[in-house]
């Protein structure tokens, strides 16, 4: 059987190729499912291969499709063993806690709705309670606001309609912008106030980074090496807790990176690119199981959503306002907090045709 999870094999290909990838990988894990039909662990890791494929769709019928498959096997897998795992230690729990998320956040009838957050919440603090990752606390931090999150996808999508593709995608480049802005400003404000809290000097770092994730290269330059300069503030205090912490580290190699991709090549860009590459090899070796794989998940989708970042500015064409792809990944909008903004993406890119450039 393959030994890798889906959610941490395709490092750096293009949505497309990943999508590809997925699906040749969901196909050879049902060929073993056919002789293994109670198998828990093969359910659990062809459901969650299929809710990545149903991320990276671009058509409607077929991101369905490969939703209800997700569902319907990790349904299957926990049925046979409530603990079961893929092989990246992600439990069919939270698996299917995220899938039916998404349903949730794009469901427009209230009743249905409810009842399917339900079933996320009951999925997600289970997840919690045995996973104990950090993915699984943060997404039940979300679900504590489900309610509010759901109304203003809502919202947002019904300001959609009527309107033709190329609107629908510059509206909600717009709002994502609009989101990632208005969190750093918050987040500037509450550093302000609390100027010794390291946790809040994460937040702004992270915010710093999403914000640079929608500008062009000069701008987005300024702002990363602000990411920069803060989050080696806090680890520099070595002593701290969160300075300590891999997810800290994470952060700080996702931002080298990004400004390594960003700074116009002149040789110095190689030498953030490398020690961004060295810090995560440190925490691969540091860690141990599950959370090497939570991290690894991270930073795989971290390098292949930079690696599109990059094609972006050396085109000229921005996440923002461009007229070509599809913004940032809607899972790795999930993983840096901005859920509606995913969902939201998520659901457009479903009604529209392949963009023609990756």
């Amino acid at each position: 059987r393959p030994a890798t999870s889906a959610a941490g094999t395709f490092s750096g290909m293009s949505a497309q190729q990943q999508k590809e990838q997925y699906l040749a990988r969901a196909k050879e894990l049902e060929s073993y499912i056919v002789y293994s039909p109670k198998d828990d662990k093969l359910l659990t890791e062809c459901g969650s291969t299929y809710l990545h494929i149903s991320m990276l769709c671009e058509e409607q019928t077929e991101k369905q499709k490969f939703a209800e498959q997700s569902i319907e096997l990790l349904d299957k897998a926990l049925q046979f063993n409530p603990s079961s795992r893929n092989s990246s230690g992600e439990s069919a729990q939270y698996c299917l806690g995220n899938a039916l998320y998404f349903c949730f956040l794009l469901e427009s009838d209230d009743t249905k709705a409810g009842t399917m957050l339900k079933r996320v919440k009951a999925c997600i603090d289970v997840a919690v309670q045995k996973d104990k990752t950090e993915q699984a606390i943060q997404m039940s931090e979300h679900l504590k606001h489900a309610q509010e999150q759901r109304a203003f996808c809502q919202s947002q999508l019904k300001n959609l309609q009527g309107k033709s593709e190329e609107e629908k995608q510059i509206e909600i480049r717009k709002m994502h912008a609009n989101m990632v802005e208005e969190e750093l400003k918050t987040t500037r404000a509450q550093v302000e106030k609390d100027p010794a809290n390291v946790n809040l000097q994460l937040d702004l770092a992270r915010h710093l980074f999403d914000v640079a994730m929608v500008q062009e290269r000069g701008s987005a330059v300024k702002v990363l090496e602000e990411a920069l300069s803060t989050v080696q503030k806090i680890v520099a205090k070595k002593d701290h807790p969160v300075a300590r912490n891999a997810n800290t580290r994470l952060v700080h190699a996702a931002i080298l990176k990004a400004l390594g991709y960003a700074l116009v090549p002149d040789g110095v860009e190689k030498k953030y690119v490398e020690m961004a590459n060295k810090i995560w090899d440190e925490i691969e070796r540091s860690e141990e199981e599950p959370l090497r794989s939570d991290l690894r998940s991270k930073w795989e989708i971290a390098t292949a959503t930079l690696t599109q970042w990059k094609e972006w500015i050396d085109s000229g064409s921005l996440p923002a306002n461009s007229q070509r792809g599809s913004g940032p990944s809607p899972l790795f909008l999930v993983l840096t907090g901005l859920v509606i903004a995913g969902a939201v993406l998520w659901y457009t890119r479903s009604q529209q045709a392949p963009p023609q450039r990756r």
